[in-house]
């Protein structure tokens, strides 16, 4: 028997490998990509604050500005950013900007706290550890300063500070900037020496005061809230007159998460002796929806004695579908009172105000 022996015939595939040169560019490609992101990202997001240009003036925990209600006249279309200065009022006027028709919660803006001062820079550091450390409304309270057996005869009081455990009570009055006074003496002084003022449209300038009373025994606002002070609070310390690349910053990181913004300015054009055409180019480059100030009245002509006494709506010309407008073009929140003035302007061609007046 003949014996055949099998052949195998396939022909073996050949491996086909990437010339080395080309692979060496593709890794030079991808690694400049890299570093490019990451400069430019460096470039454009990084925190301008700096520690120029400020001077050393009153600090407030919550603020004294009269309670605005910007919410009458304008409807958010896309997510809110809110640009704002000093205080926890700043956590009032998000939440009424946000509300929904039926009053419920809306969405959660993002707040650009532009502060030249250390003391709010810190005392919206340890807000958020608070809240971070509390589950409910009464673990946030508990941990907040009072100001408790107030004598309306001697205007005596006790100021606690429950937290931080470890400091003494002169260091913790100052982190958390204690207000001198409780809220009953605050709406009698209000009364006495600014009668246009309805203390009813001010905020307490008590800390515990105001989250009892913004919170309002309701745990949903309560994690709302939290959410918001530990999560989309960005704290820059920088001057609102000299300090452009702050702005520019924000209006960057505004423009690539597509928010619409609203400037919430106090009375900084009123307190700052610092030419306010410098002001308003830095609020104009935001291109905001619009701009609440408030305006001083002051005591006499040193102008060293004021308090916020009224409120103005400017509403930016560019946004008009965000304006609550009726078929007649007028704006539908005509029950405004007489403390309140609204515009509707080209915020490119808008001027500042004359100085404020006194009595």
């Amino acid at each position: 028997m003949l014996q055949q022996t099998a052949t195998n015939n396939t022909t073996p595939v050949p491996t086909v490998t990437a010339p080395k040169a080309e692979d060496e560019r593709t890794t030079a490609a991808v690694t400049i990509q890299k570093y490019w992101r990451g400069f430019k990202v460096k470039r454009d997001f990084t925190n301008p604050s700096t520690k120029d240009h400020h001077v050393p003036m009153g600090h407030l925990s919550v603020g004294n500005d009269p309670i605005p209600y910007l919410e009458k006249f304008v409807t958010i279309k896309k997510h809110p950013a809110i640009v704002t200065t000093g205080g926890a009022q700043c956590l009032s006027n998000a939440i009424r900007l946000t509300q929904r028709a039926d009053c419920s919660l809306g969405v959660i803006p993002k707040i650009f706290i532009i502060d030249f001062s250390q003391k709010i820079i810190e005392f919206w550091k340890l807000l958020s550890e608070v809240f971070m450390k509390s589950e409910n409304i009464e673990q946030l309270l508990a941990k907040l300063p009072r100001l408790i057996n107030y004598n309306t005869e001697t205007t005596k009081f006790e100021i606690v500070i429950p937290y931080p455990k470890n400091c003494s009570k002169e260091d913790g009055i100052s982190r958390w900037i204690v207000e001198f006074w409780p809220y009953e003496h605050q709406k009698r002084f209000s009364k006495e020496s600014f009668p246009e003022i309805n203390p009813e449209n001010l905020h307490p300038r008590e800390s515990y005061e105001f989250f009892k009373q913004l919170l309002d025994s309701d745990e949903k606002r309560f994690e709302w809230v939290k959410r918001l002070v530990t999560n989309q609070i960005y704290l820059i310390q920088s001057c609102w007159h000299q300090s452009p690349t702050s702005f520019s910053f924000v209006k960057r990181v505004c423009e690539y998460h597509d928010y619409d913004v609203y400037v919430y300015a106090s009375n900084i054009e009123d307190t700052n002796k610092q030419p306010a055409q410098t002001l308003w180019e830095n609020i104009r480059a935001l291109s905001p929806v619009a701009v609440v100030k408030a305006h001083t009245k002051y005591q006499n002509q040193d102008k060293k004695t004021g308090y916020p006494v009224s409120t103005e709506y400017i509403l930016n010309t560019e946004y008009q579908t965000h304006f609550q407008i009726n078929q007649e073009g007028e704006m539908t929140a005509q029950n405004h009172g007489s403390d309140e003035k609204i515009s509707i302007v080209d915020l490119h061609t808008l001027h500042p105000r004359p100085q404020s007046s006194f009595s």
